[in-house]
């Protein structure tokens, strides 16, 4: 079988991630929409609410002889000192992984947590999961800092005017919202979403850049 998936997040216009806003009828929607571009895979990064396992298998119900196959992550925080041997740790991820195999098969009550899915799972949709995914929200998290700095002035400010200046790039800036809040970094630190924080492919921690609103002229470092 030659898998063509596509990506599930669980933002919605006007909604960040954590508030998982998403209605079941979205769900369907977009399940359709997805066969209708004849993607026969869905892959989600974390444990959706329980409108989406529910639309998944009322939508393969629907289709028997072509089902939408899940490959179902299971998010985890990155551990204390970045041990990944820290019993504590372990301990978290086996119960995180756990409640998603019960959720899959229709049989799991999640407790109320921000920024997590939750509520009743009762929909097994167990038959249609083609893979699980660990470990994927490391790499998301790889290359966050959060820097003291608030603003473009002291010291630091003044000794970035002197330096070389180099464009790393233009584009749109994405927000980890509520749903990342208090989480740990790959620096070692909480997010803060309140604070700056900055995230780079290659740059090193503790990198400074001055990121200008190109609309308005606005700058901070």
């Amino acid at each position: 079988m030659f898998i063509r998936g596509l990506n599930l997040g669980a933002g919605s216009a006007g909604h960040f991630p954590g508030e998982f806003a998403i209605t079941k009828a979205d769900y369907r929607r977009w399940l359709q929409f997805a066969r209708g571009i004849h993607a026969n895979a869905i892959r989600v990064y974390a444990l959706h609410p329980p409108d989406f396992y529910q639309a998944l298998k009322e939508e393969n119900e629907a289709h028997p002889k072509e089902p939408l196959w899940l490959f179902q992550e299971v998010w985890t925080e990155l551990p204390e000192q970045n041990d990944f041997w820290d019993p504590a740790f372990t301990r978290g991820f086996e119960s995180e992984i756990k409640t998603s195999i019960d959720a899959i098969h229709g049989r799991a009550l999640v407790p109320l947590r921000p920024g997590h899915a939750s509520g009743r799972y009762a929909a097994d949709v167990s038959p249609y999961v083609a893979g699980w995914l660990l470990t994927g929200m490391f790499s998301l998290l790889t290359g966050c800092s959060t820097l003291p700095d608030r603003a473009r002035t002291g010291p630091d400010a003044a000794a970035l005017t002197k330096s070389p200046v180099v464009e790393l790039g233009r584009g749109m800036a994405s927000w980890y919202g509520p749903g990342f809040h208090g989480k740990r970094t790959a620096s070692g630190e909480r997010f803060d979403m309140d604070e700056f924080t900055a995230a780079h492919r290659s740059l090193p921690f503790g990198t400074r850049v001055c990121v200008r609103n190109t609309q308005n002229g606005r700058e901070v470092i």
